[in-house]
């Protein structure tokens, strides 16, 4: 049904009367409604969680992780998830920060106008893209304020989610013959895995990049035993990014890469 006037300023009286205030009942009332948030009623609710005073961390995790578990089919969905992420705190909200994580860097296939550069006669009308759900300002903000500086708490989950996600973008390219074992765009677009002016504009993947590097970096600095198997994992990979991580100049510098005569081929990346 299309959603009327009242409806808005119910929802909006809603959210900032009951949010904070009497969450339990409003919590009670979603669940007996069928645990479905109406998307006016969601939008609102996020609305007051990230502009509003910040509820104690066990009221805000609560409702995060409510908003998360009803997501309404809405464009501006991720931009609002990603900045509620930026106002979660460490330790408290660890498992919704991973949570919010999860979602907003999953990669999704994006169809965007063909731009014939080479000016060959093409019948190519659309061109597939991988993109991340996040917004990618947000996203880096709260990796820097929020992630980098625990990461030794986050490096295990953060590992895993990036491999994952990684390799699914390759895949989702290959699927749709973008991409193959020794190609895809991500990579390409990626001239080289530290920061560097030969990188030009910043890509919605080069989050997942950074956070790959840091990782590394971690583990080569604290675990021998760990950063051998993600090595190892990465280098039996299909998926070029992986590869080219793998093979990261500074991390061969790093003296822990001589007392496990971890020796890589000499490649600039």
């Amino acid at each position: 049904a299309q959603t009327t006037d009242i409806d808005s300023i119910l929802a909006w009286w809603i959210a900032q009367n009951f949010v904070c205030n009497k969450s339990e009942d409003c919590l009670s009332m979603i669940q007996r409604k069928g645990q479905q948030i109406h998307a006016v009623l969601w939008s609102n609710i996020i609305i007051h969680l990230n502009y509003r005073e910040r509820p104690e961390s066990p009221t805000f995790a609560r409702w995060a992780s409510v908003l998360l578990n009803s997501i309404p089919q809405q464009p501006d969905v991720a931009d609002a998830l990603t900045h509620l992420l930026t106002r979660c705190k460490h330790p408290e909200d660890a498992s919704l920060i991973m949570l919010l994580l999860e979602f907003l860097m999953k990669p999704y296939m994006h169809l965007d106008k063909y731009i014939n550069f080479h000016g060959k006669e093409t019948e190519q009308k659309v061109e597939l893209e991988i993109k991340l759900a996040g917004s990618d300002f947000e996203l880096n903000e709260a990796y820097k304020n929020i992630i980098l500086p625990n990461l030794p708490y986050y490096a295990d989950y953060l590992e895993s989610m990036v491999t994952t996600n990684l390799r699914n973008a390759h895949h989702i390219l290959r699927a749709a013959g973008n991409a193959n074992v020794d190609w895809d765009h991500k990579s390409y677009v990626r001239k080289a895995i530290a920061e560097h002016l030969q990188n030009g504009y910043r890509g919605d993947f080069d989050i997942l990049i950074n956070i790959a590097k840091s990782v590394i970096e971690h583990y080569a600095q604290n675990s021998t035993i760990r950063i051998r198997d993600i090595l190892e994992t990465w280098f039996a990979s299909d998926v070029p990014l992986l590869k080219r991580l793998e093979f990261m100049d500074s991390l061969k510098q790093l003296a822990y890469l001589r007392k496990i005569k971890y020796f890589g081929c000499s490649k600039r990346i």
